[in-house]
């Protein structure tokens, strides 16, 4: 077992690291994402870059890795898509029918994010025994 997988069942996530890789990769997509941070000596002129300088900020390209909020951001939209139940397993949970389900997504009684031709429902609006209370009124 991976170090991800491990972290992921210590914490209560029966997701593989396949899907949750896969989730990160489509958020990269859906968000269009490129490489933000130009290297700063090739946005500047040559004067800009001076001041900057004698200012006391660091021109050089900095790598921000796994604190880029870029990276941050998409790797908790992962976790939440690749966590998030289906149309049936909300059903499931909340004893009603998946058409009930889609009922209420499309009233906003419900949060969604459409996953291709499926609906996924993040787990933050469930509780033990049904919906969080109020999440209705919050959502709308």
């Amino acid at each position: 077992m991976g170090k991800i997988q491990h972290l992921l069942e210590r914490r209560g996530l029966r997701v593989s690291e396949d899907d949750v890789a896969l989730a990160m990769e489509t958020a990269l997509i859906t968000a269009r994402f490129e490489v933000p941070y130009p290297d700063p000596r090739e946005t500047f002129s040559p004067s800009q870059l001076r001041l900057l300088k004698e200012g006391g900020f660091s021109v050089e390209q900095r790598e921000l890795g796994v604190e880029d909020p870029i990276v941050q951001t998409a790797f908790e939209y992962a976790l939440l898509r690749s966590t998030a139940l289906t149309a049936r397993e909300a059903a499931d949970r909340l004893g009603v029918n998946d058409s009930r389900v889609r009922q209420r997504l499309g009233e906003g009684a419900l949060f969604g994010i459409k996953a291709g031709d499926e609906w996924r429902l993040p787990l933050f609006q469930f509780a033990p025994g049904g919906l969080v209370p109020g999440i209705d009124r919050v959502l709308a």
